[in-house]
C-alpha cells in the first residue's frame, strides 16, 4: 500500500522538486567539447525532447559521439533521452533509460550524472506520482552506493529526497532533520550547491511549523548569505 501526500502540503513538494529538478545538462555538453557541429546537434537535440522523433535524434548524437570518443557528449545524449520520457511520465522508459545512463557513467566514471539521474530523476518521478514507498527503497538503495563511493552530493541527495518525502507527510520534525543533514554533507565537504538558498527556506518553513522562530530565521539568513557570496 501507498502512503498518500497529505493534500495541503502538495504545493511545497512541487516547490521542493521543481528547483532540484533543473538539468544542467549544457555543462557535460559543453565540457571538452571542440566539435562546432556536434555543439551545434546537442542543442537541436535539447530544444526537440517534446518532438516525437527525439528519442531517435539522441541515439543519433549517442552514435557520433561515440564514434568522436566523446564521452561527455555520449552521456548528454542518454540523459537527454531520458529528458523526453520524463516529460511525458513515460515510467517504463524512464527506469530504462535511467539504467542506461547509470551504466554509461559507471562505465565512464562519471558519479555526477550516476547520482543525478537516480535521484533527480527516477526517485523524483516517483515522489510526484505518489510511488512513496517505491521511492524510498530507491533512496535506500542509492544511498548505500553513494556511501559506498563516499561521493557527498549523491549523499546529500539522498537526504535531500528523504526530507521531501517527511514534508509531504506534514512530519516537519524530520523533515527539517534531513534537510538539516544535506545542507551539512554540501558546506562540510565545501561543495558550492547553487541550490542550498531553496534548502534553507524550506528548512525554514519547517522550523515555522514547529514553531521555532529562532531557527527560521537563522535558516533564512543563512540562505540570504549564500545568495550574496554567489552574486556576481
Amino acid at each position: 500500500m501507498q502512503t498518500n501526500i497529505m493534500p495541503g502540503n502538495k504545493y511545497i513538494l512541487i516547490l521542493c522538486t521543481f528547483f532540484i529538478g533543473c538539468f544542467p545538462l549544457h555543462v557535460l555538453a559543453e565540457k571538452e567539447n571542440k566539435d562546432v557541429a556536434l555543439q551545434e546537434y546537442s542543442a537541436l537535440c535539447r530544444k526537440s525532447i517534446s518532438l516525437p522523433q527525439a528519442p531517435q535524434m539522441c541515439d543519433t548524437l549517442a552514435d557520433i559521439a561515440r564514434k568522436a570518443n566523446n564521452n561527455d557528449v555520449e552521456i548528454y545524449a542518454a540523459a537527454i533521452k531520458l529528458e523526453c520520457y520524463y516529460f511525458k511520465n513515460d515510467e517504463q522508459q524512464i527506469i530504462n533509460q535511467v539504467e542506461v545512463v547509470k551504466k554509461l557513467c559507471r562505465a565512464y566514471q562519471n558519479y555526477y550524472y550516476y547520482y543525478f539521474v537516480w535521484g533527480n530523476r527516477l526517485i523524483t518521478f516517483y515522489i510526484k506520482q505518489n510511488k512513496i514507498n517505491i521511492a524510498l527503497y530507491e533512496i535506500k538503495k542509492m544511498l548505500q552506493e553513494a556511501q559506498a563511493d563516499n561521493y557527498q552530493p549523491g549523499i546529500a541527495e539522498c537526504f535531500r529526497s528523504f526530507a521531501v518525502i517527511y514534508l509531504s507527510q506534514s512530519a516537519f520534525g524530520l523533515a527539517m532533520e534531513y534537510y538539516q543533514k544535506e545542507i551539512d554533507v554540501y558546506e562540510k565537504a565545501g561543495i558550492d550547491y547553487l541550490n542550498l538558498p531553496v534548502e534553507y527556506s524550506t528548512l525554514a518553513q519547517c522550523a515555522i511549523e514547529l514553531n521555532l522562530p529562532d531557527k527560521a530565521a537563522e535558516a533564512i539568513e543563512k540562505g540570504r548569505e549564500h545568495i550574496r557570496k554567489n552574486d556576481p
